[in-house]
Parts: C-alpha cells; sequence; structure tokens
C-alpha cells in the first residue's frame, strides 16, 4: 500500500513539474515588423519602414543580433521603439515571446585600444554604426 501511495505521489509531483512555466528571460534586439523582418525597403531606415509596415497590418517583431526573429504578445510597448535596439524580459514558447518589459537597450561601444590610447566609450551608437555592426549592445 505504501508503494502504491508513494507511486502516485511520485506521478503527481512529476506531472506538475512538467507543467511548470519556464522563468522569464532577456532578449536583446532591433524591433523590427512581420512583413519585412530583418531586411527593410531600400532607401528606408529601420524605423521608417517598420513604422510602414506596420500601419499597413504587419505585426511587430523581435530580431535578435543573429537574424533571429521572434513574435511578440504585447503590440502595444513595441510602438515606441521601431527600428529601435530593445531589452526585452519575458517567457518564450515557441517563437513568441510573451513580454513583461521592454526598455531600450543601453549602448556601449567596444573598448579598444588604439595607438595606445583608450577609445572613447559612447553614449550613443555612431552615425553609420549599422543595425550590428562593429557596436555592441546590451
Amino acid at each position: 500500500m505504501k508503494r502504491i501511495i508513494g507511486a502516485v505521489l511520485g506521478l503527481i509531483l512529476a506531472a506538475g513539474l512538467s507543467f511548470a512555466v519556464p522563468p522569464p528571460a532577456t532578449f536583446v534586439g532591433s524591433i523590427g515588423d512581420s512583413m519585412c523582418g530583418a531586411k527593410h525597403m531600400p532607401g528606408e531606415t529601420a524605423k521608417d519602414c517598420t513604422v510602414e509596415c506596420v500601419k499597413e497590418g504587419s505585426k511587430y517583431i523581435l530580431i535578435d543580433p543573429n537574424g533571429k526573429v521572434y513574435q511578440l504578445s504585447d503590440q502595444k510597448t513595441p510602438a515606441k521603439f521601431p527600428g529601435e535596439k530593445v531589452k526585452v524580459t519575458g517567457t518564450l514558447n515557441g517563437d513568441m515571446i510573451t513580454v513583461t518589459s521592454m526598455v531600450a537597450a543601453e549602448y556601449r561601444a567596444a573598448r579598444h585600444v588604439l595607438n595606445g590610447e583608450r577609445a572613447e566609450v559612447l553614449s550613443e551608437p555612431p552615425v553609420g554604426s549599422g543595425a550590428f555592426g562593429y557596436s555592441s549592445w546590451r
């Protein structure tokens, strides 16, 4: 009898753990749109293209530095950051992030030593630095 009760309790515990919600994670990338993805229309900035595509019915997405695209459960908050780098906290389920928070990503230039002098750490990205060029975002 004790074995049966132990087995049943073990199964209940295992079943409960299998349905546990994964912990929130942090994702960093840029806000784009589901129509264009990581490649925007020629001649338009990422921001302008994202805004126009969303007006046409496209959804906001998160594009990580490797080009992986994530769907976002929250479609209101990304409207503050079209084409910009963000830090998203939420739970990943497949390719959908259930968003709990979204903030602008902090820009940090890599510290390099050039000709014996330390390069300046920038607070804003240099013009023309590209989406994921030589600069780093965190």
